[in-house]
């Protein structure tokens, strides 16, 4: 593991105690997992760590929806013209443009 994967799975791991916090897990808006300073600092890692949000996804975690967002400068609707319902299925049009690119 070289030091970026180092340093990302440390914030990762940071960010995922913080999103079990009861004060954070009875909110159903996702903006209260993310707007969180581990997260943000994954994010301003940049488009290095974005094969590691990219596995992130793959394995479950939506809530890095946001973050492959913020560091492309695209939105969903960048990426396809389907209309999706949930942050699961968000994740899973982020791997699959991430596949094609």
């Amino acid at each position: 593991m070289n030091d970026i994967q180092k340093e990302f799975e440390t914030l990762y791991k940071e960010w995922q105690e913080l999103i079990k916090s009861p004060e954070i897990m009875i909110h159903s808006n996702t903006s209260y997992y993310t707007d969180l300073d581990p997260y943000d600092s994954i994010i301003n890692m940049g488009m290095i760590v974005l094969p590691l949000i990219i596995g992130k996804l793959r394995m479950g975690e939506f809530f890095m929806n946001k973050a492959v967002s913020s560091i492309t400068g695209l939105s969903i609707k960048h990426i396809t013209t389907k209309k999706y319902i949930s942050e699961q299925d968000i994740a899973k049009a982020w791997i699959e443009w991430w596949d094609k690119e």
